[in-house]
């Protein structure tokens, strides 16, 4: 698979944004028939259609639901693993490892961004597995591995846009582990960038769509002109 290929996967989140969302999804409400309708508001039609509510467990063993618990209000990246997918597997998740480190406080405690590694492999990677792998990897707080019913992972992944046309490498878990998105949920901003660049890159990339970090004091910054200051007595 090529690397603008994989690039090219998944814009439906990422790409096509709210305007396709409310294209396709609001058009249909709006002047198709008499009276006045309340077309869904633009935050409402992604989430329905990009970032399901379905039930998952973390490889803590906690029940959580996607969207309810780990993306609303939320600075979230998120990625698709397959632990028996090695060694192509092991590479994502070092470098992911190595993305939180330069990440540092923003990620885990009180910090303003969350890491989630979906399993595209739910029947053989369990909770157990995927706590193994994350200890395995380093992994720090405020970032889960999780797993759930196969058929709700499915759902997730399809919606997420970790899906490709091409039915080989739609089963190919390489290619779907190929992409690691990144998104601010309430202000419905999305991108994606490859699993495996180089995670200095990565971090920066994140740090200019998301902003300084914001626990850090900014410099004050001072504004002054001869209209404005008062003389000295």
């Amino acid at each position: 698979m090529s690397r603008r290929k994989a690039l090219t996967m998944g814009l439906a989140l990422a790409g096509g944004g709210v305007g396709a969302v409310a294209a396709r999804d609001l058009g249909p409400l709006m002047g198709s028939q008499p009276g006045f309708h309340h077309p869904e508001p633009a935050r409402a039609a992604m989430q329905r259609r990009h970032l399901p509510n379905v039930p998952l467990v973390t490889h803590e063993g906690y029940q959580v639901r996607f969207y309810d618990d780990l993306v609303r209000d939320k600075r979230v990246l998120i990625n698709y693993i397959d632990t028996h997918n090695l060694p192509n597997a092991s590479v994502v998740t070092a470098n992911l490892a190595l993305l939180q480190r330069l990440l540092r406080s923003r990620v885990g405690g009180k910090g303003d961004i969350s890491m989630y590694s979906i399993t595209s492999n739910p029947r053989q990677d369990t909770p157990d597995v995927l706590g193994a792998w994350a200890r395995r990897h380093q992994a720090r707080p405020g970032w889960l591995f999780l797993t759930g019913e196969p058929g709700e992972v499915e759902t997730l992944r399809r919606s997420l846009g970790f899906a490709y046309a091409d039915p080989a490498d739609d089963a190919d878990p390489s290619a779907i582990g190929a992409i690691l998105k990144h998104g601010n949920e309430a202000e419905m901003r999305w991108a994606h960038c490859q699993a495996q660049a180089d995670a200095r890159q990565v971090a920066l990339r994140i740090v200019a769509d998301f902003g300084p970090d914001p626990s850090v004091p900014r410099d004050p910054q001072w504004f002054c002109s001869n209209s404005t200051v008062a003389p000295l007595p």
